[in-house]
């Protein structure tokens, strides 16, 4: 990528290094899992994550 856009050719070792240097690291984005479940993960949103985060704040009053 680095080589297609500016015209310049690291090699990996030397790649890792130059970053490293810099500030920076060499990463790798993440795939998505294929089993994903986009809609499953909106719907827990949706109804279970409030349920919990009230139990939560439930709790933290009750024990204070």
């Amino acid at each position: 990528m680095i080589e297609k856009r500016f015209g310049v050719r690291f090699r990996s070792n030397y790649l890792a290094a130059w970053l490293t240097e810099r500030g920076y690291s060499p990463q790798k984005p993440e795939t998505p899992a294929v089993e994903r479940d986009n809609p499953a993960i909106a719907r827990w949103f949706a109804e279970d994550w409030p349920r919990i985060l009230k139990k939560r704040a439930t709790r933290r009053r009750t024990s204070s």
